[in-house]
């Protein structure tokens, strides 16, 4: 597990690398058609993101419920405090 110190500047990494490549969709997008389209390219980029956002409800109702890597290649690995504690008394 990484330490907390660690995780801070692993997260400003991701949060600024998101934002380069969120910031250079918009140019992308108006760059693959041409210029008396320009609406219609931001509107499918909007769209096409908004549409993601959409099925992501549908096809996760319930994301809290997605098992982890660890849980579904190490099920009989985990182990909770209760069990550790069991095990140390015997």
């Amino acid at each position: 597990m990484i330490s907390v110190g660690a995780q801070i500047p692993i997260i400003l990494l991701i949060v600024a690398a998101f934002s380069l490549i969120v910031n250079g969709a918009i140019p992308f997008a108006l760059g693959l058609v041409p210029q008396r389209w320009a609406g219609l390219g931001i509107g499918m980029y909007f769209g096409g993101f908004t549409l993601a956002m959409s099925l992501f409800g549908v096809l996760f109702p319930q994301p809290q419920a997605i098992r982890d890597f660890q849980e579904i290649n190490y099920p009989k690995k985990r182990t909770t405090e209760a069990q550790r504690t069991q095990r140390e008394k015997k």
